[in-house]
């Protein structure tokens, strides 16, 4: 803890007035090399031996695809932490795997396949690639040491290019430009806590504050991630550990088994948004592990709680804020952002950018690690953590085998492969290690035909485009009476709009079955009820229903039990409906009920059920199928023959000029809400 206390001292002082970064920088690593039990793995390691002994590397990539990669003889590239490379770890020097390819082959992989439930299993393979020192003699291979929380600045620059050869629009770039100065705006009061203005907070009010706050900020949650990984690569000091330091190797299974452990969503696609745990519950589970494993002895909570505040006020207020202080209650334009702190306005940017973030990733790629050497070989900054990049821009005399590991743990390698490596980016929906939640690289309707939709699928430009040539000769039914809505109903669907936090996770409730989508069926369950007449409580437990069907749902494919884990939410989170709920006498069994039921066919529904609640299910899966206007192949659009509620078949062109007004707005960077809304005033209001 002294040593600990020496540095903090020292950081402070520093950061004060940060006029050389680099220094702040080495008062970490020294602290870091010298006085944590894996920090000599700094200097002394395998990977870095071999290369000092002048000796042909071999990096393993894992993947569930090796058949077709030998089948296209190419080796995509994908994004992430390390750019857009080939996701490697190293063999060491006596022709082991390293533990983090363990990790990958016995825990990381079957678990993605096991929470993807694949049909037929896929296989696990290996392909093994030798690099030759002569190419690092030659100058023809490299290394290249990143950090992506400093990818800022380079995704600032990524967007600018992309606004220059006008793939993002002007009227896109000025909702960037308002949001930016939004997000800025709304994490001032916590990053405040980072500046040197707020050193003297205690410790403990700090990891308070940090608790409730994790959830609100993907750039806090990046760099939280990392610290935390930090700290337990660099302090775990069991028999494990040290085997693996003897080996030359940081032991990255068990810290990356107690990241998965906790956050179990992680096999299904690594992300950090994900990580949104609480520096207790890290300390819960390090003290269970401890009595079953030893993880950490004698493991010092309020050690870890120091670590965690300080090393994070270095890369929030160092690393994305450039040393330079924030104003309590100066307005920031967005230029001044952009000026004044370009990492944090670059990592900003490429989270508005949402389901276009491919977009600044792709860039970013192309032009990141394309200078100098043919191949870079790209190492994580701060820790060696066994995870290598490979990018190539020329292959040279990089060779390929088919490998497996054998029961001593020793690599074999098998027949020599014919393949190249692409520098494109694979589809993330693609990509067993990202995920799949910014999936459509293509176009949605383009991976609907191919029946290679992703997990979870964000609207595009291209599809909405598709969806709108192609219903322009759809043959509606014109209405037999204005269809118009109330000013109570507008004030109802305003107050009630489903919030992000009530989704799984942001990304879902950016979906086609998210926000946008729940707004509108609660907005068409509201419109069908004043159409037909219905009685009041009928149509407020309608929408009700429409509010929360979808708010379980783990994928946007056919996620068969998602009405009734919706239907358990809902009666577990009644607090936000107390209001409407009261004001109208709302039965909530008949809405429970009505979300149960929503996605079972009809004729599995009881009949036991009540006259109202089974008039609600009809209303509610009759305004979820006028939504289907949004999906991304002709099959599944609206089927009048099949609407519940005959009458509704007078709303379908309502229901698709809404839906495609909505969708535009989105994608031209509105919010979800006043998308939605703003789309009201194609309706008479009474």
């Amino acid at each position: 803890m002294d040593k600990l206390l020496d540095l903090v001292g020292k950081y402070k002082i520093a950061s004060i007035a940060p006029a050389n970064q680099g220094a702040i920088e080495s008062l970490w690593k020294e602290y870091m090399m010298k006085d944590t039990p894996m920090g000599c793995l700094f200097s002394h390691n395998d990977f870095k031996s071999q290369l000092d002994d002048k000796k042909n590397l071999i990096l393993l990539h894992a993947s569930l695809n090796v058949e077709e990669i030998k089948r296209d003889k190419t080796l995509f590239s994908s994004g992430g932490g390390l750019g857009g490379v080939v996701y490697c770890t190293p063999v060491n020097s006596d022709g082991s795997a390293h533990n983090l390819t363990g990790f990958i082959l016995n825990e990381e992989l079957p678990g993605f396949i096991s929470h993807r439930n694949s049909q037929p299993h896929p296989n696990i393979g290996l392909v093994a690639i030798e690099i030759p020192f002569s190419l690092f003699k030659s100058k023809a291979c490299s290394l290249a040491e990143i950090s992506y929380i400093e990818f800022g600045k380079e995704y600032l620059n990524s967007y600018d290019r992309l606004l220059r050869k006008g793939k993002i629009s002007s009227l896109k770039n000025e909702s960037v430009l308002k949001s930016l100065e939004k997000e800025f705006k709304g994490l001032i009061p916590f990053i405040r806590l980072f500046c040197p203005s707020m050193y003297e907070v205690p410790t403990e009010t700090f990891i308070h504050l940090l608790e409730k706050n994790i959830p609100k900020s993907e750039m806090i949650l990046n760099c939280y991630f990392e610290t935390v990984l930090e700290y337990f690569y660099l302090h775990q000091n069991d028999e494990n550990a040290f085997f693996a330091k003897n080996r030359g190797e940081l032991n990255n299974y068990s810290v990356k088994k107690m990241i998965f452990d906790i956050v179990p969503g992680l096999y299904d696609g690594f992300s950090t948004r994900k990580f949104k745990v609480k520096p207790s519950d890290l300390v819960d589970y390090v003290k269970r592990a401890n009595k079953r494993s030893r993880f950490i002895k004698k493991f010092d909570s309020d050690h870890f709680y120091l670590y965690l505040r300080w090393r994070l006020s270095y890369y929030i207020f160092v690393i994305m804020l450039g040393g330079i202080d924030i104003k309590k209650n100066h307005n920031y334009s967005s230029n001044e952002i952009i000026e004044k702190y370009p990492n944090l306005a670059g990592q900003l940017k490429y989270k508005i950018m949402q389901s276009d973030s491919h977009l600044i990733e792709a860039e970013f790629s192309k032009n990141f690690l394309s200078s100098g050497s043919d191949i870079k070989i790209v190492l994580y900054k701060n820790i060696p953590k066994g995870e290598l990049g490979l990018r190539v821009n020329k292959a040279n005399d990089i060779r390929f085998f088919e490998a497996h590991i054998n029961e001593d743990h020793k690599v074999i390698l098998g027949n020599q492969i014919d393949i190249n490596i692409s520098n494109k980016l694979i589809e993330p929906q693609n990509s067993v290690m990202r995920d799949p939640s910014y999936s459509n690289e293509r176009p949605l309707y383009i991976l609907a035909k191919s029946k290679s939709l992703g997990e979870l699928q964000i609207m595009d430009r291209e599809t909405l485009t598709w969806i709108e040539q192609r219903t322009k000769n759809y043959v509606f039914k014109p209405s037999s009476k204005l269809p118009f809505l109330f000013k109570e109903d507008i004030q109802i669907l305003e107050k009630y709009f489903p919030r992000k936090i009530w989704f799984l996770s942001k990304p879902h409730s950016e979906g086609i079955h998210g926000r946008r989508h729940i707004g509108r069926v609660s907005l068409f369950a509201l419109l069908l009820c004043n159409y037909i007449s219905t009685s009041a409580d009928i149509k407020y437990c309608a929408f009700l229903a429409s509010i929360v069907h979808d708010l379980r749902r783990l994928n946007d494919n056919k996620d068969i039990n998602h009405g009734d884990r919706s239907a358990k939410w809902l009666k577990e989170n009644l607090n936000p409906f107390r209001p409407i709920i009261n004001k109208f006498d709302i039965d909530i069994d008949d809405v429970a009920l009505a979300v149960k039921y929503h996605n079972i066919e009809s004729s599995q529904i009881p009949d036991s059920l009540t006259d109202n609640c089974m008039k609600t299910i009809s209303i509610l899966k009759t305004a979820d199928a006028l939504d289907r206007f949004r999906q991304p192949k002709e099959s599944w659009w609206p089927d009048a023959e099949k609407l519940l509620e005959p009458s509704a078949t007078e709303l379908i062109f309502l229901a698709r000029r809404i839906t495609l007004h909505s969708e535009n707005q989105y994608l031209n960077g509105i919010d979800a809400k006043t998308a939605v809304l703003d789309s009201t005033n194609f309706i008479k209001l009474m």
